[in-house]
């Protein structure tokens, strides 16, 4: 997941076997996302044999409306896995600025690498622009 200046925000849903990120963005005119669970296999960050399913979806819908969408839909997730919503807008931050609030989090496993270095150490990039 890529952060840039379109970046709206991203949300977060830990559970005992798997957990759920969707990171929401503007391109264009529109409002897309991207979301993923991922079912734990082991304790790696980096390198996890974990299994992971992605999904990219396109709102018709204004920003605003985008997001009180995506926060039914957080809370939906969150009493499947027993655990509350952590929810992070970008707002007027700069990508610096929410970068830094990102690794705050302590679920939050970050890599800096381009695509096409994560291709080269096997990582799949469907979904990461």
């Amino acid at each position: 997941m890529e952060i840039t200046d379109d970046t709206i925000g991203i949300w977060f849903v830990d559970g005992p076997d798997y957990n759920w990120m969707l990171i929401l963005f503007k391109e264009g005119n529109l409002i897309k996302g991207t979301y993923r669970f991922r079912y734990f296999e082991d304790e790696k960050a980096f390198g996890s044999k974990d299994g992971k399913s992605w999904t990219n979806l396109t709102s018709g819908k204004a920003e605003k409306e985008t997001i009180e969408d995506i926060r039914e839909f957080s809370k939906v997730i969150s009493l499947k896995l027993g655990n509350p919503v952590d929810e992070l807008l970008k707002g007027d931050l700069s990508v610096g600025d929410f970068t830094r609030e990102m690794m705050k989090r302590d679920y939050m496993q970050m890599s800096m690498a381009t695509k096409e270095q994560m291709e080269k150490m096997g990582y799949d990039t469907k979904g990461i622009g």
